[in-house]
């Protein structure tokens, strides 16, 4: 270990005797011959170890005589400190940002201390991503420089330096710390530091301000985080500018064509690419860039949707075209954004986060389906495209600031059928993964059958006609929108797992009432509550599937369960239409119902699922020993 500590004196200093050799003159009581590693040294007796993990180069092997360097990190003279105290250069900044790397590949050469060497190399990252060498954010950042990060800047503020002699007491520190928490540092890591310094010390630690205020504001911390917000805002726009599309192709191809069965060709052709590109998807948002993936998207999808006017006009086949192409497109962004997105945020707001998203996307859908009917009565269906393709634009220019975290060694090489087969095989082996997928599967073929028929249901036995189906999807959207903001709160009282059973059965009880309701009035109310139970059952879903696949196959996950889902739902459409027929809408409602409830019964037999949380100090294991 001692070769370890001349190795960066060394390394800095470029005399022609270097500069470790004067180290045993500085260092009285040291052996002549200097101890290798695992060769036990004279225990110190005269100087009590220091109270907090301190820099590596300050210790060597465990019980050995604490020796101080003469000014060795970054080593410069007392005398050029403060000469140059008020007048540091941009590339003096420069240099020492490089003593990461250095002190990592100085430990790399000595193949037992490869863990330690990926501390050293990212202990100076903030969790926000502003820090250095890779600007690496969050969960992506090792928990152990997490941890050497948070204890140095403890150990910094705490005892004296060259450029600042005063010191503060380790609650002043922790409460410096603390207000860095989420930008600087992991906030799970500085709760740790705060228990450890109560305890060792018997500082009191004052309890944390905004404890109080968090069930009141319970989404503010989510939009402070810049990266997410900028997202959220383009995802805001874009979910707009879908809807509208949707409704506008429906509209036009009906106008265009007067034919029914067109119209379900335009709407399949959306969802086909999907299935299709899926299982391809995967191993392409895991092994590229997200970001970029995601910009490409966006530009492509806004470029091809306002050709479709022209081709509607012209030439019908290449709407379909078209439409497919824009699906494809959608199915490489939307698991590239899902995968991103708990890069973004750290684990403990990661349900309030997709809750913002699944609400937004809700209420854009209300707002969309609205402004499109509008703007189609009062001037054609022909600048609704316009409109949705300049969504798409602005997309991509929000998705500017929103960087892929994850450092460039991370990305690896693309080789599709090995990453199917690994992401295939990860689901597989992972009981909690497994049994999810299946549950969403058999919810969204059993749902798939009803989507078609709420139309149906609206002109038949409710007797509503157009009106009434437009409030029933109101109904749907407003429960859906409600459901999205009440999930985050359930979470944090009730077992994930717990949760998506319960909305599981909430779904299915709906369904099975919606179908024996002789009332629209009874009926908005019925699928009200059942938009509300899809949130309860889906936001936990979709966070632990996030938060149970590594950053490195993320996106293969949830374009597998991107996959199952349209799967599911295309299936259940196909079902729905001949089955209707034959017994009719009401009853195929009320079975749908039925057999989703039992879903939620076998479901319960998976106690992965049954004992699932999204508790934050479920993944925090470090942490919680380190602490206690």
């Amino acid at each position: 270990m001692v070769y370890l500590h001349r190795s960066p004196a060394d390394w800095r200093t470029h005399l022609r005797h270097p500069q470790s050799e004067l180290f045993p003159a500085t260092a009285p009581g040291i052996p002549a011959v200097w101890p290798v590693a695992g060769v036990p040294c004279e225990p110190s007796k005269t100087e009590p170890a220091r109270p907090v993990v301190t820099r590596l180069v300050h210790h060597a092997e465990p019980g050995c005589r604490q020796t101080r360097w003469p000014n060795t990190w970054p080593f410069p003279t007392r005398r050029r400190v403060e000469r140059r105290r008020r007048s540091r250069i941009a590339h003096e900044r420069r240099t020492i940002k490089t003593h990461p790397v250095e002190g990592a590949q100085i430990l790399a050469e000595h193949p037992e201390q490869k863990g330690v060497a990926e501390i050293v190399m990212h202990h100076h990252e903030r969790w926000d991503g502003k820090g250095y060498p890779d600007g690496i954010a969050a969960e992506t950042i090792p928990i152990g420089s997490r941890i050497v990060n948070a204890c140095d800047a403890f150990d910094t503020i705490t005892q004296a330096r060259v450029f600042r002699p005063t010191v503060k007491t380790p609650a002043e520190a922790i409460a410096e710390l603390r207000q860095l928490a989420g930008s600087w540092y992991d906030p799970a890591v500085i709760t740790a530091l705060e228990k450890i310094v109560s305890d060792r010390w018997g500082v009191q630690i004052a309890p944390h301000a905004e404890q109080a205020v968090a069930i009141n504001q319970p989404y503010r911390e989510v939009f402070a985080i810049r990266p997410f917000r900028r997202l959220w805002f383009g995802q805001a726009v874009s979910f707009f500018g879908d809807w509208m599309n949707t409704a506008g192709l429906a509209i036009m191809l009906f106008v265009v064509t007067q034919s029914a069965s067109v119209v379900a060709l335009g709407l399949i052709s959306k969802a086909l690419p999907t299935v299709i590109f899926g299982l391809i998807a995967g191993p392409l948002v895991d092994r590229f860039n997200r970001q970029r993936i995601m910009i490409v998207a966006d530009i492509v999808r806004g470029i091809l949707t306002v050709t479709i006017p022209f081709w509607a006009l012209n030439w019908l086949p290449g709407v379909f075209i078209v439409v497919f192409g824009v699906a494809t497109a959608s199915a490489f962004f939307n698991p590239a954004k899902q995968a991103m997105l708990p890069n973004l945020i750290p684990n403990r707001l990661l349900v309030r986060a997709n809750g913002i998203m699944f609400s937004t996307e809700k209420g854009m859908e209300l707002i969309g389906y609205s402004a499109a009917g509008l703007i189609a009565a009062a001037f054609s269906w022909i600048p609704l495209f316009f409109v949705d393709a300049a969504t798409y634009f602005v997309s991509a220019v929000s998705l500017l600031s929103v960087g892929d975290s994850r450092p460039v060694a991370a990305l690896g090489k693309l080789t599709v059928l090995k990453d199917i087969r690994e992401g295939a095989v990860f689901i597989w082996r992972n009981r909690l993964l497994g049994s999810t997928m299946t549950v969403t599967t058999m919810c969204a073929l059993l749902g798939g059958m009803t989507v078609p028929l709420l139309v149906v249901m609206a002109y038949g036995p409710l007797r509503g006609k157009a009106l009434g189906y437009g409030l029933l999807e109101a109904a749907l959207g407003a429960g859906v929108v409600l459901g999205a903001l009440m999930a985050a709160r359930a979470v944090a009282r009730f077992r994930a797992g717990a949760l998506i059973l319960a909305g599981v059965a909430g779904i299915g009880v709906a369904y099975a009432l919606i179908g024996l309701a002789g009332s629209l009035w009874l009926a908005l109310l019925l699928i009200f509550a059942q938009g509300v139970a899809n949130m309860i059952y889906y936001v936990p879903l979709v966070s632990i599937t996030q938060r149970e696949a590594p950053d490195y196959i993320r996106g293969r996950v949830m374009s597998t369960r991107f996959l199952l889902v349209q799967l599911g739902l295309l299936t259940g459409m196909i079902i729905a239409g001949p089955l209707a027929d034959r017994i009719g809408a009401p009853a195929v409602f009320t079975t749908a119902g039925l057999l989703i409830v039992c879903v939620a019964l076998v479901g319960t037999a998976f106690g992965s699922l049954r004992r699932a949380t999204l508790d934050d100090d479920a993944g925090s294991s470090p942490l919680k020993a380190a602490s206690g």
